[in-house]
C-alpha cells in the first residue's frame, strides 16, 4: 500500500471543498428568477401556477411583478414568500388587492426584500377575507414609496376585512413631489411595526394614519412602532385616527432608537379624527421632533432621549422614567410633568429650551429628585428665568436641591435648588473650578510657546 501523507489528502481536499461552495452559490444564483403575472380584473390564487411566467410559484428568492391593467384581487392560499414585488401599471386608479380566502386558518404573505409600485394613483391594499378567521398576516423587508404616489391600504376600513398582523423593516415616503400625495392607512388587528420611516424632501403630502376604522366599526387602541423616523420633507404626518368610529380610538405611536442612532424629523404629529395620538419614545438612541405636535394624548419618556424643538400641545401629560431623557430645544407648554427618581429634563439654552406647565410637576418616586441636562449650552454669569415654570402644584419637589451637568461649553456640574431653577438661577463657578480653568489655559500657553520655540 502506497502512503500518502495527511497533507497531501487535506490539500486534495481544498478545491474541492471549493468547488462545492461555488456550485451551491452558483446554484443559488441560478435559481432566483423573475416572475411577471397579469392582474386584468379576474379574481385569482397566488398558487396558480399557470397564470405565472415562467409557470411556476415564486418562491423566497425570486423576484415577481405584477402587470396591473384593471382592479383585481388575488387570493394568499397559502404560506408565500417573494424576495422582491412590484406593481406595474400603464395608467393610474387601479387597486391591487391582496387578501385572504375563505377559510377558517390564517395565511402570509412575506416579502423579504421590497415591495415598490409604478404610477402616481395606483393603490396597494392586504387585507383579511369578509368573516371571522380568514386571516392574513404580511411581513415586509423594505416599503419602497420614494418615487410616485397614491395609496397603500393595509387593513379595510369597515367590518372584517382588517389585517391580521403587520411587519415592515422599513418605510420610505416619497411619492416623487409636486401634487402626488402618498399615503398609508392602517387597520390592524395586533399592535404593529413600520421600522425606519423616511420622508424624503418635497412638498407633497405624505401621511399615515395608525387607525383607519370607520363609523360602523368600534374604536380600539393600537400601537405602532417605529425604530426611528427622519424626515426632511415639509409636509409630512403621523395621525391617530382618520375617521370618527362609534367610539374613540387610542393610538401610540412608540419609537424605539437603538443604542448610538440618532434621527430627526419635521414630521407633524396629531390626533387626526375620532380618537388620540400617544407619543412614546424607548430604546438608547436619540429622536429630534421639530414638528408640529399637536397631539393630546400624552409624551412619555421610558428610555433613551427625546428632543422637542418643535411645538408642543398645551393639553396632554408629559412623562420621563428614570432611564429617560426629555430634552426642551424650544418654549414647550403642556398640562402636567410627571417625573421619576433620576430622569434628566435637558434645557437648551441657546434655543430658549424651557417647559411651562399649566397643572402640576409630580413625583413617582420617593426622593423627588431629577437630573438637569444643559446639553453644553448656556453662558457663565449669565441670568436665566422661566426655564421651569408650573402653574400648579409642585409640593413633592419643593425645598429640594437638584444636580445639573453639561452646563456651557465647558461642561460644569453642580447642584441648583427647585427654587433657583424656577424662580431663575446665574451659574458662577467655584473658586477650585477657576483656578482650574485658569490652570489649563496656563498650560495651553506654555504649550503653544514650546511648539514655537
Amino acid at each position: 500500500m502506497k502512503y500518502i501523507p495527511n497533507s497531501a489528502i487535506r490539500s486534495s481536499l481544498i478545491p474541492t471543498a471549493w468547488t462545492l461552495s461555488l456550485l451551491s452559490l452558483t446554484a443559488g444564483l441560478v435559481c432566483a428568477e423573475d416572475f411577471t403575472r397579469s392582474a386584468d380584473g379576474t379574481s385569482s390564487d397566488w398558487s396558480d401556477a399557470s397564470l405565472w411566467t415562467p409557470t411556476a410559484v415564486p418562491n423566497s428568492g425570486d423576484s415577481a411583478t405584477f402587470d396591473l391593467s384593471s382592479s383585481t384581487s388575488v387570493y394568499i392560499d397559502g404560506n408565500f414568500a417573494v424576495n422582491d414585488l412590484q406593481v406595474d401599471a400603464t395608467s393610474g386608479g387601479r387597486t391591487l388587492t391582496f387578501v385572504s380566502p375563505t377559510e377558517n386558518t390564517t395565511h402570509s404573505l412575506t416579502i423579504n426584500g421590497t415591495l415598490s409600485k409604478a404610477n402616481n394613483s395606483t393603490n396597494l391594499s392586504f387585507q383579511n377575507q369578509a368573516g371571522s378567521n380568514h386571516w392574513l398576516n404580511v411581513s415586509i423587508g423594505t416599503l419602497d414609496l420614494s418615487t410616485n404616489g397614491g395609496t397603500v391600504n393595509f387593513g379595510r376600513s369597515n367590518g372584517t376585512r382588517v389585517l391580521n398582523q403587520l411587519s415592515i423593516n422599513q418605510t420610505i415616503l416619497g411619492g416623487g413631489g409636486g401634487s402626488n400625495s402618498i399615503g398609508i392607512n392602517l387597520n390592524i388587528s395586533n399592535d404593529y411595526t413600520l421600522g425606519k420611516l423616511t420622508f424624503n424632501p418635497g412638498d407633497n403630502e405624505k401621511k399615515i394614519n395608525l387607525i383607519t376604522n370607520d363609523a360602523s366599526a368600534s374604536g380600539y387602541s393600537r400601537t405602532a412602532t417605529s425604530t426611528g423616523i427622519s424626515d426632511t420633507s415639509t409636509n409630512s404626518t403621523i395621525a391617530g385616527s382618520l375617521n370618527t368610529s362609534q367610539s374613540a380610538n387610542e393610538a401610540t405611536l412608540r419609537i424605539a432608537t437603538e443604542s448610538g442612532q440618532t434621527y430627526q424629523a419635521a414630521t407633524s404629529l396629531t390626533d387626526g379624527t375620532g380618537g388620540t395620538l400617544t407619543l412614546r419614545h424607548d430604546g438608547a438612541g436619540t429622536q429630534i421632533l421639530s414638528g408640529d405636535l399637536s397631539h393630546t394624548g400624552g409624551t412619555y419618556v421610558d428610555s433613551g432621549t427625546l428632543v422637542i424643538s418643535g411645538t408642543l400641545a398645551s393639553e396632554g401629560n408629559l412623562s420621563v422614567s428614570s432611564t429617560g431623557t426629555l430634552v426642551a430645544a424650544n418654549a414647550l407648554t403642556s398640562e402636567n410633568l410627571i417625573l421619576a427618581d433620576g430622569a434628566t429634563l435637558g434645557f437648551n439654552l441657546e434655543e430658549d429650551g424651557s417647559i411651562s406647565l399649566s397643572g402640576d410637576l409630580l413625583s413617582t418616586g420617593s426622593e423627588a429628585e431629577f437630573i438637569i441636562d444643559f446639553r453644553g449650552t448656556g453662558n457663565l454669569g449669565e441670568s436665566y428665568n422661566g426655564v421651569l415654570s408650573i402653574t400648579g402644584s409642585s409640593s413633592a419637589f419643593e425645598g429640594s436641591t437638584l444636580s445639573f451637568i453639561n452646563f456651557s461649553n465647558s461642561e460644569i456640574s453642580g447642584d441648583l435648588t427647585f427654587d433657583e431653577l424656577t424662580n431663575g438661577f446665574t451659574i458662577i463657578p467655584e473658586p477650585s473650578q477657576a483656578a482650574l480653568f485658569i490652570g489649563a489655559f496656563l498650560i495651553s500657553i506654555l504649550s503653544a510657546k514650546r511648539i514655537r520655540k
